[in-house]
């Protein structure tokens, strides 16, 4: 299921579980839930729904995981043969929301997938694997310095 809201003065087409940087939310911390009211257009597979601009008691919850400053934007200004040079820069503050759900009145249309969780014994499988490795190096060592040895050996 996607939707196209319209939010901070843009347009997104977004599905549950999609994290976007949007212009920040004014009073939210990291954690905060927010619903968006403004749906343009709902897809439910090949069934389409338009607003007129916006349709009725369709709203999509997201969860801001952070917020913070985009990269920092020089704007120069300058005009050839006149001395005149201005220099400016802006840092543009940022909200980064992840969609949770889309709902319809009190009916959830969508929600966001849950999230796998990958086994932690894959992890030192990986640790016994390097051992391993580092002792086959530590012995192919050995064999090279005995048979350097032999050489040395038989040319005396």
């Amino acid at each position: 299921m996607k939707a196209i809201i319209k939010t901070q003065g843009r347009q997104f087409t977004v599905e549950p579980g999609d994290i976007l940087k949007v212009n920040r939310f004014t009073n939210t911390q990291s954690g905060d839930t927010v619903s968006i009211d403004k749906v343009l257009k709902i897809n439910e597979g090949a069934d389409s729904r338009f607003g007129t601009p916006f349709l009725d008691g369709v709203t999509v919850n997201a969860v801001i995981l952070e917020n913070k400053r985009g990269d920092k934007i020089t704007i120069i200004k300058k005009k050839r043969r006149k001395g005149y040079r201005r220099k400016q820069g802006h840092r543009q503050e940022l909200s980064v929301i992840k969609i949770d759900s889309i709902k319809e009145g009190d009916k959830i249309i969508a929600t966001a997938p849950a999230k796998e969780e990958t086994p932690k014994e894959e992890q030192p499988q990986a640790k016994e694997a390097k051992t391993e490795n580092a002792s086959k190096a530590e012995s192919k060592k050995v064999e090279v310095e005995k048979t350097a040895k032999k050489e040395e050996k038989e040319k005396e």
